[in-house]
């Protein structure tokens, strides 16, 4: 499994990025209550135009599950949190700069204001953007991108200019240059002017589901009345206030646009040099409108922000966003204790997550260093040339982003939840089991595995013409740097190293590629091995210590062809070391590599590398590589590989169920475990670090660290699955919870 490729790495990405914001709030709820999207969330009345959508349900509910856990009561009564508290109370009590904002909260008057801030984000709260949002981004993406190329330009211009004068011998100073800021400056306006539909007020509603709305209208009063009082010197801006009746409901609205702006106080010079680009500017955004709505609509305090109301007066009637085929999965969900929905369009998604645009705006940066650069002039336009092939050749294959949906719910036990990439994705292969998480152990505490389309000979081949096209750059700059000495030296070493080289490509292409053509792939964290003292410097623990364990698994479909790869790799390693030492013995030593040592056993073979005793390292770690008829393992203990080599089904019963179906990738992230292994690190470190304190020190640090080691324990940890299903990448995923006994 190609690990390197971006297009290998968006099943966690949107995975990541959906589970990101779970952490807030841990569900310690059993029993949860279930309703349906579609029918009583505001996802009901969203238009199908949206760019953006996002809906927080049972905020309250979690906050007081977690409140009224005992995990919350075990951390409000630990020492440090305790002191924590009265510190706090303190400065809100006796310091003078937040005595405005106590003096606030405990104003009459603003108690119902509190309660209906309360009532607000107690059920759900949505935000909605219509699709003229990406139209915005859009533009401001092509606007950094239009600053990027001038300033690129700009150092190639001034490189140019600069040779030109000296060529002539002239002073650098004479020589007209362009001035980078007025460059910019009429790029930017050249971008606006040339989309002008894309300089646009997009719709943003913000709703907060209200239970009781009886506070609303008094306090929508109160909010007139204070923006009045507090606008009273912009009467201009007052007189655009009023009352006004949209879909049947009354809403408090501003109506502004960009004539209120202080255009009088520009600068006229500025306004000059612009000309007729910065003048359409101008008028365009005088001409822009905002109008701000607030009020009460569908049992929703509404915040609307538009060129217009109409997207408050059509609110829930038209096509919606719900009939859409991205939203086929949470409709299909049913009845759930939905924590969160979410959706991003494609226009949307493509703007803010181009991978075309990003690898452009590397390119004009890299054109930049490039320019600014020592290197002679002729490399420069030909490194500046093939870094655009390069470039234009990698945008070809990564496909354009798609619309992405998801959503998350309670459980008993926690969270669970799906998110759906309409990104095409054809690196992903998710047509089989994944087998290879038959070889990461019983339980490890961190799992990454995946099968991917394996690569190509074609595809090596390619990727290596770029590599030696790198090489040939590297060496045409360095050797322009190096003295004549140095220049000596080198050419020595690339005589012996080239036939290496060369003789590396053809394993490669021979041996590696062919025999790798499973796909998979595995990373994994355990820490199943355990010693008093992994050093000989560390001073002997009381309790054994585990160690992490780093290992990587790989599918091998070839392990005849493998192995002799592995073999020729050695060899090649030791004759390297050897060339080395034969061009420069002076300075680089003879090193010589430790004879491998070879373990077999019923499922395979281990070959390692013993480390020297005058390491101090404990005779337990080895760095080592081991193979089976499937199967490759790299890891630095013996044992973790003999382990990895051997079947063992995963413990975790849901993850086990899940990768019985055909999958694409899984992942485990193990929390508890974690938190055992660091526990007895903790209480050696305080024993050691403070071996001069008596035992009831030493212990009253121990149990402290432990008790917040115990609360963390709390979240238990998170695993999924990512496979491709109707055109779709679907990442399903799970947090487990278990509050404190």
């Amino acid at each position: 499994m190609n690990f390197n490729t971006a297009r290998s790495l968006r099943w966690r990405r949107s995975a990541v990025a959906f589970l990101g914001g779970l952490l807030v709030l841990a569900p310690f709820v059993q029993g949860v209550s279930a309703e349906s999207a579609r029918e009583t969330t505001a996802l009901r009345h969203v238009p199908a135009d949206a760019g953006l959508y996002l809906s927080l349900l049972r905020n309250r509910q979690q906050y007081d599950a977690l409140m009224n856990s005992r995990a919350v009561a075990n951390l409000m009564a630990l020492p440090m949190v305790q002191f924590g508290l009265m510190m706090a109370q303190t400065q809100l009590i006796s310091n003078p700069q937040i005595a405005p904002i106590r003096e606030t909260l405990e104003d009459p008057e603003n108690k119902p204001l509190l309660t209906l801030a309360k009532l607000a984000v107690a059920d759900e709260i949505f935000v909605y953007a219509d699709s003229r949002v990406g139209d915005l981004v859009s533009l401001a993406n092509e606007i950094s991108q239009a600053v990027n190329e001038a300033t690129a330009e700009a150092a190639e211009q001034s490189t140019e200019a600069l040779e030109q004068a000296e060529g002539e011998e002239a002073e650098a100073e004479d020589t007209p240059t362009d001035d980078p800021s007025a460059r910019m400056a009429q790029r930017i306006l050249e971008v606006v002017n040339r989309n002008p539909e894309r300089l646009v007020t997009p719709n943003l509603i913000v709703g907060f589901k209200m239970a009781d709305a009886t506070l609303i209208p008094e306090q929508l009063d109160r909010l007139e009345r204070v923006l009045r009082e507090s606008l009273v010197d912009y009467p201009q801006v007052v007189e655009r206030m009023s009352r006004e009746m949209v879909g049947g409901s009354e809403f408090l609205t501003l109506r502004l646009d960009g004539s209120l702006l202080p255009w009088d106080n520009l600068d006229q010079e500025a306004l000059e040099r612009g000309g007729e680009e910065l003048q359409k500017l101008i008028d365009r955004v005088k001409k822009l409108p905002i109008v701000i709505s607030i009020g009460m609509r569908d049992g929703y305090l509404m915040l609307a922000i538009g060129d217009s109301q109409d997207k408050l007066a059509t609110w829930g009637t038209g096509p919606l966003l719900v009939d859409r085929p991205e939203m086929r999965g949470v409709v299909a969900a049913g009845d759930r204790a939905f924590t969160t929905i979410s959706y991003v369009s494609e226009s949307l998604n493509r703007t803010i997550n181009s991978t075309q645009r990003q690898l452009d705006d590397m390119q004009s940066g890299l054109r930049t260093a490039i320019a600014a650069s020592q290197i002679d002039t002729t490399v420069k336009q030909e490194l500046t040339a093939d870094l655009k092939s390069l470039v234009d050749e990698v945008k070809e294959r990564f496909p354009l982003a798609g619309a992405v949906a998801g959503y998350a719910y309670l459980t008993d036990s926690g969270y669970e939840g799906f998110t759906y990439d309409w990104t095409a994705n054809d690196n992903l292969d998710s047509s089989q089991t994944l087998t290879i998480l038959e070889h990461v152990g019983a339980k490890p505490l961190f799992l990454l595995a995946g099968r991917s389309v394996p690569l190509s000979v074609e595809g090596y081949v390619k990727i290596e013409e770029w590599v030696q096209k790198g090489f040939v750059y590297a060496e045409r700059i360095g050797l322009e740097q190096m003295t004549p000495e140095n220049r000596t030296f080198y050419d020595a070493i690339r005589k012996e190293l080239m036939p290496v080289v060369a003789r590396m490509s053809q394993v490669n292409r021979e041996l590696v590629v062919p025999s790798l053509q499973d796909g998979q792939c595995a990373l994994i964290v355990d820490a199943d091995l355990t010693a008093k003292q992994w050093h000989a410097q560390m001073p002997p623990a009381k309790q054994a210590l585990p160690m992490l364990e780093l290992a990587t698994v790989v599918g091998v479909s070839d392990v005849a062809q493998f192995e002799k790869a592995l073999d020729e790799y050695w060899q090649m390693t030791r004759e390297v070391l050897t060339k080395l030492h034969e061009v420069a013995p002076e300075q680089i030593p003879q090193v010589t590599l430790p004879q491998p040592k070879e373990h077999g056993f019923s499922g395979g073979k281990i070959v390692y590398l013993p480390l020297s005793p005058q390491l101090g390292i404990d005779k337990q770690i080895a760095p080592n590589r081991g193979l089976s008829d499937k199967y490759a393992v790299f890891s630095l203990t013996p044992r973790t590989s003999k382990r990895l080599l051997e079947a063992h089904p995963l413990t975790h019963s849901d993850l086990a169920a899940e990768i019985q179906k055909p999958c694409g990738g899984a992942f485990h992230l193990d929390i508890a475990g974690i938190v055992d292994v660091v526990k007895p690190w903790v209480a050696y470190a305080a024993e050691t670090r403070m071996a001069a304190a008596d035992e009831q020190q030493i212990q009253m640090v121990i149990d402290q660290a432990e008790a917040v080691l115990k609360l963390i324990k709390c979240c238990q940890g998170v695993f999924g699955t990512v496979r491709l299903e109707e055109g779709a990448t679907v990442s399903h995923f799970r947090w487990l919870f278990q509050d404190q006994r």
